[in-house]
């Protein structure tokens, strides 16, 4: 990694996230992003594990971005491609793969993206601080608030939609194994249809989903009259949600 900043950039705070492809190249941007005085916020994963998946880290990023108006979002997978879709289903995100400067200087400058998705597999440390600076640099940052004053961007996956999702709202237990996606996967599904995912089980759940050997949590579901889904149910419900 180069020792000073590429471009000359003021102080911005970026959300990162990854999976084990991606995990290397993350925490060498975030000595990089922290050398060249900005804030990077690491949402995971804190340590390298082989099997992991992208979805709960990326997603995490990019709810970061939106909740803190201002600030960018870094994702980093193998490719990047897997991590641009996940971090598209969060509203309010614009994520974009850049692999060059330029790709990166049109991703600010006509998709107004606030989000850098860049393949971990697919690029070195000195190019992705390239792109990276490029993308933070404050007056790339001007001109598109400039731009946005003069135009307005259509929000075809808006919160209408999202509000029309059956699980909008809704507040789901994940338990147990299930066998046709990881729970950090089901996790990441219910929340980009607007769920509320947490880890207990209280009168105020909607939804239990079981798997195999759920535990004590379908037993305080059934005992607080929860709704008990089993995963084809779940997956049907998520389904429909998702239209």
């Amino acid at each position: 990694m180069r020792s000073g900043p590429v471009w000359q950039t003021g102080p911005v705070r970026v959300y990162l996230g990854s999976d084990h492809a991606g995990f290397e190249l993350k925490t060498r941007i975030i000595e990089w992003l922290a050398g060249a005085g900005h804030e990077p916020v690491d949402c995971g994963p804190e340590t390298y594990v082989a099997d992991d998946d992208y979805p709960p880290y990326v997603m995490s990023a990019a709810r970061g971005v939106v909740n803190d108006p201002g600030s960018l979002g870094i994702v980093i997978g193998g490719s990047g491609n897997g991590e641009q879709i996940a971090a598209n289903k969060i509203p309010g995100i614009r994520a974009a793969v850049a692999w060059t400067d330029e790709t990166a200087q049109l991703a600010r400058q006509h998709n107004d993206a606030n989000v850098l998705v860049l393949g971990g597999r697919l690029m070195g440390a000195d190019m992705a601080a390239d792109i990276l600076g490029f993308f933070a640099e404050p007056h790339n940052r001007a001109v598109l608030d400039d731009l946005a004053r003069e135009v307005t961007v259509l929000d075809y996956e808006g919160p209408a939609q999202r509000t029309a999702s059956p699980l909008a709202g809704k507040t789901i237990v994940f338990t147990g194994t299930l066998e046709r996606m990881s729970r950090s996967e089901a996790k990441a599904r219910a929340e980009a249809l607007g769920a509320n995912v947490t880890g207990s089980v209280s009168a105020k759940t909607d939804y239990v989903v079981a798997g195999a050997d759920p535990g004590s949590k379908a037993t305080k579901a059934a005992a607080l009259g929860v709704r008990l889904l089993d995963e084809a149910a779940w997956l049907a419900l998520a389904g429909d949600a998702a239209g």
